[in-house]
């Protein structure tokens, strides 16, 4: 049986205004910009695996429409894989502009983003205890009570997706979730990257009678999105890391051809490039 690695929290925490000469002045006309939206940040693979730790510091240039127009390391955080992954993280970021006289205007902000290593599995535990609660009342439920659970188990789906930054342990948790064919499915090739997607798929095709199964789509389709980035950003440091991502991504081209025909590959960045056979590549060692 696999067992839980070390999870791994991320912290990101926003500087003081002020507390840097790269901080825009406060004064009774300024309003500090506010974050909007947030990509999901995942420690970086090979810095799980060499157990590296530490805090980047980033100075983020926001425009007066809320985009991240440059981003930059004030402070390393002693390892390129941990800086890189805040500068990616922080790109993506959207705001609420800052605002003198009640019109957006363009800042800076200062931000110190913490890799941290710890002990506790308290979140991904809480997780799982209370899906497996949300299921039991299924089976007790009427119709209308039946949506209503539901929409909580969706939601701790989104919780649980959101917060996990741990990606070795990600599929470890979502195996207790989803059903055994899928798992089964899977299995073999997932050990090395993060599948979220898969808990919306096992959403959709458990509970058909979702009133809004439109909607969970699409959350999957975003899910999509990013495992497939992640796994591309995931540098190539051996052959046979190169072959993991290769082979995972003609399996994931391979399945949403079969399951979702309608989702256009080349939007999610699944090409040509990447075939669609169905034997895997295999690494001989020596």
């Amino acid at each position: 049986m696999k067992t839980l690695f070390n999870t791994i929290i991320i912290l990101v925490m926003l500087f003081g205004w002020g507390c840097s000469q790269h901080l825009e002045k406060q004064d009774g006309n300024y309003t500090p910009p506010v974050v909007k939206n947030q990509p999901r940040l995942i420690y970086p693979k090979i810095a799980q695996e060499n157990f590296y730790s530490g805090n980047s510091k980033v100075i983020l240039l926001i425009s007066k429409s809320g985009e991240v127009d440059k981003v930059y390391v004030a402070k390393t955080s002693g390892y390129n894989e941990l800086d890189d992954a805040a500068l990616n993280y922080c790109k993506s970021l959207t705001f609420t502009p800052a605002t003198r006289n009640g019109k957006p205007v363009d800042t800076r902000i200062e931000w110190e983003i913490k890799f941290n290593f710890t002990d506790r599995n308290l979140e991904a535990r809480d997780y799982l205890r209370e899906f497996y609660l949300l299921l039991g009342r299924l089976h007790y439920s009427n119709s209308d009570e039946r949506i209503s659970i539901e929409r909580e188990i969706l939601q701790k789906h989104n919780e649980f997706i959101q917060n996990m930054k741990d990606g070795l342990n990600f599929n470890i948790i979502m195996e207790q979730v989803i059903s055994p064919s899928l798992r089964k499915e899977w299995e073999e090739d997932w050990d090395a990257f993060p599948l979220s997607f898969l808990l919306y798929h096992d959403f959709i095709t458990r509970f058909k009678d979702y009133d809004s199964l439109a909607a969970v789509k699409q959350l999957m389709y975003n899910a999509l999105k990013f495992d497939i980035q992640y796994i591309k950003n995931t540098p190539a440091n051996s052959n046979e890391t190169q072959s993991e991502k290769q082979n995972i991504l003609r399996k994931i081209k391979n399945f949403i051809s079969k399951e979702y025909p309608d989702i256009v590959l080349d939007e999610l960045g699944l090409d040509n490039k990447i075939d669609s056979r169905k034997e895997y590549v295999v690494v001989c060692k020596h």
